[in-house]
């Protein structure tokens, strides 16, 4: 691997910078925000000599990395100098969020690894089958790692986010709509017809990532089964019962699927529920098939689903969490 010189380094930055406005739009695109600088960047000397110093490390980092050989990785000097030079790649690429004086590589994947779990403060989480779930989505990323198949699903996962449905997805997670309707969900205790109302509302919003969410999960299991899937845009189009029906074919999602309800997800689309008051009931109808739903245990399905959406919208974590265990363990000291 080739170093490159410093003035191929200031180049580099000069053209970064120049475009940076354009990058940030870009960005801001992706995520949903409005951030949209229209002038250029102003960056001091200084400022653009540390970016070139920065670049020029990552480079000389990269270089003794790759004339490390898979078979020296056997012996512990080597095992603990490759660790070093992964740790110090670590921290140049993510700076200043490493605690000081901890390993780099276990502190990121244990970063990975509470990123995959539900937010500890939702107690109603702790009453759903989530462990199940994360469980089961846990073993499909170590699956398809150890299988050596992580570039496919990152491809799939690269291809998922060029597409409109992450960009919605992203909005959706990250808005205040979603955070006030999962605090909701974990606070209501008594249901009446307003909190029923609401409830119809927030499994609504529920069933459309859990939606989105299939697509990509079939498109992992076609990546577990053979090592490649279909574009995001051919899953997409697939009907939703196609796709629900080639992940029951698999005994490892009965129980994610088994959280959603494909007749209440129609109804709410066709706006053909109904609540009894009296009755303390909603009844969802579908072409013919109906489904009713005590207010109380219409709030545990509503749980159920969002705790399913929980393990489902970290799929691509769960798999950098596997990654980083794996490269951990294997720089660890033999025991």
């Amino acid at each position: 691997m080739a170093i490159p010189t410093e003035d191929e380094i200031s180049a580099f930055v000069n053209e970064l910078l120049r475009h940076g406005p354009e990058i940030a739009s870009a960005l801001g695109d992706y995520f949903g925000a409005e951030f949209k600088p229209s002038g250029k960047w102003k960056v001091s000397r200084r400022e653009k000599k540390k970016l070139a110093g920065q670049i020029g490390r990552f480079a000389k980092i990269s270089n003794e990395i790759s004339l490390v050989r898979r078979e020296d990785l056997e012996k512990p000097a080597v095992r603990r100098h490759f660790r070093s030079l992964t740790n110090q790649m670590l921290r140049l690429l993510v700076e200043r969020e490493f605690p000081r004086g901890e390993d780099e590589l276990r502190w990121q994947k244990w970063t990975y690894w509470w990123q995959t779990k539900a937010a500890y403060s939702l107690k109603f989480v702790r009453r759903t089958k989530y462990a199940s779930y994360h469980k089961t989505l846990l073993s499909l990323a170590r699956s398809i790692y150890y299988a050596g198949r992580r570039v496919s699903a990152e491809n799939l996962f690269g291809d998922f986010q060029t597409s409109p449905d992450s960009r919605a997805l992203v909005q959706t997670i990250v808005g205040r709509r979603w955070a006030r309707e999962i605090a909701y969900l974990d606070r209501v205790r008594h249901v009446d017809k307003r909190a029923a109302e609401r409830l119809v509302t927030i499994y609504h919003l529920l069933d459309g990532i859990f939606e989105k969410c299939v697509c990509l999960l079939v498109g992992l299991v076609e990546v577990d089964r053979i090592g490649e899937s279909r574009p995001f845009a051919d899953l997409k189009r697939r009907q939703l019962n196609a796709n629900l029906l080639s992940l029951s074919s698999d005994v490892r999602f009965t129980q994610i699927l088994g959280a959603f309800n494909k007749t209440i997800r129609n109804s709410l689309a066709h706006q053909t529920w109904a609540i009894s008051p009296s009755k303390k009931t909603i009844m969802f109808s579908d072409l013919g098939k109906h489904v009713e739903r005590g207010f109380a245990e219409f709030l545990k399905d509503t749980r159920e689903l969002a705790s399913v959406v929980f393990a489902l919208v970290e799929l691509r974590t769960f798999l950098a969490y596997v990654q980083f265990d794996h490269i951990d363990r294997s720089l660890s000291p033999v025991r």
